[in-house]
């Protein structure tokens, strides 16, 4: 029963990245903002490493680098925070995780 409950959450969550991603492109085709760019890029991001996670966590090896997709989003999202700052991003200060 509690499988059946979390496998649903999971497929929740993966339609409402989907979702987002959708709903982000269609603003960027209207708008074409610089920062609708980033934010579809983050929420892709993270699709690709929800599906990733899901098709690869079949191995320890394997689910952790499926774990390391992460770090896109996680740059994406310091992008956004950067852009909407009106900062540069510190690509020395984050070229080791890039």
């Amino acid at each position: 029963m509690h499988e059946m409950i979390i496998q649903t959450l999971v497929y929740i969550y993966g339609f409402i990245l989907l979702l987002s991603a959708v709903f982000t492109f269609f603003l960027f085709l209207s708008y074409k903002e610089q920062l609708l760019k980033l934010l579809l890029y983050f929420w892709l991001s993270g699709l690709v490493a929800f599906i990733a996670q899901g098709v690869l966590n079949s191995t320890d090896v394997f689910g952790f680098l499926a774990f390391a997709t992460h770090v896109l989003s996680i740059f994406f999202l310091l992008k956004i925070y950067y852009a909407l700052s009106g900062l540069e991003v510190p690509v020395k200060r984050y070229g080791l995780i890039l």
